[in-house]
């Protein structure tokens, strides 16, 4: 038995040689809205990232997937949202309350 032990401890230590195990962090990217505009209006973060949107302007306004995935519900003056993108692909979105505010996220 003791024969058994050892090797499953063997073979535990060679799979995370093998195998190592990597943390990433993720990265908040700040999206501004201001005078009827994303800045930036195209933004390109990596998997796992989080887009944060700050409402500076005196209207309300809303992040909302053209796909329909995700929406950040409206964002009064001075409130905020966060999304974690986590499937790389190209997201379009715009302000539901202002068709013509439109931006662009790119997940690599």
């Amino acid at each position: 038995m003791s024969h058994l032990n050892r090797r499953l401890i063997l073979t535990s230590a060679c799979a995370a040689a093998i195998f190592p195990t990597t943390v990433f962090a993720s990265k908040t990217h700040p999206v501004s809205i201001a005078n009827m505009t994303f800045t930036p209006m195209h933004i390109t973060i990596k998997a796992g990232d989080i887009i944060e949107w700050h409402n500076r302007d005196s209207e309300g306004h809303t992040a909302t997937d053209k796909g329909g995935t995700w929406d950040t519900g409206t964002l009064r003056r001075n409130k905020k949202a966060v999304i974690r993108f986590d499937k790389p692909g190209q997201y379009d979105y715009y302000c539901s309350w202002h068709s013509n505010m439109q931006g662009k996220i790119t997940v690599t």
